[in-house]
C-alpha cells in the first residue's frame, strides 16, 4: 500500500521523512505495548536469599533495558493521548486505516476521516519530536 498525505489544503502536512517515520511508529504499537507488558514483573525479581545471587551484575545492560523500556512508554502514551484527541466515532476508522490499510467505513465522508487521520500523525510526530528534545 502506497503510503501519501495530500499537499493541497492540509494544516497537517509533515515532511515526508517524518511522515513516514511516524506512520511506522504507530504501526510498531502493539509491539511497544507487548514489550512493556512482558517487562512488567520482571524488575520484581525476589532473591531466595542465599549468599550468591541468581545472575549476573550487568549495569550497562540494565540501563539499556531501562532506555527501551523509557522510549516504549512515552510512544505508547503519546499515541494513546493523540488517540483520544479523535473524536470516538472516528478513531477505529483511522486507527484501522493506519495499522492495516482498511478502508474508512461508510458512516462519514471520506476526507472527514482523512482529514482526521492527517490530525492524529501530526498529533503524534509533533509529540515525539518535543519529547525528543527534552
Amino acid at each position: 500500500m502506497t503510503e501519501y498525505q495530500r499537499k493541497k489544503n492540509n494544516p497537517y502536512h509533515l515532511p515526508h521523512a517524518l511522515y513516514m517515520q511516524t506512520i511506522y511508529t504507530i504501526r510498531d504499537y502493539s509491539r511497544l505495548r507487548d514489550q512493556l507488558d512482558d517487562r512488567l514483573g520482571l524488575k520484581a525479581v525476589v532473591n531466595d536469599g542465599q549468599p550468591h545471587g541468581s545472575g549476573k551484575s550487568d549495569p550497562t545492560a540494565q540501563q539499556a533495558i531501562d532506555m527501551l523500556d523509557s522510549y516504549a512508554s512515552a510512544v505508547v502514551g503519546i499515541i494513546d493521548s493523540a488517540l483520544m484527541e479523535i473524536p470516538e466515532e472516528y478513531r477505529r476508522g483511522v486507527w484501522n486505516s493506519i495499522q492495516t490499510g482498511e478502508r474508512f467505513p461508510d458512516d462519514a465522508h471520506k476526507n472527514t476521516y482523512s482529514r482526521w487521520r492527517s490530525r492524529f500523525i501530526w498529533i503524534v510526530a509533533q509529540n515525539i519530536v518535543t519529547q525528543g528534545k527534552k
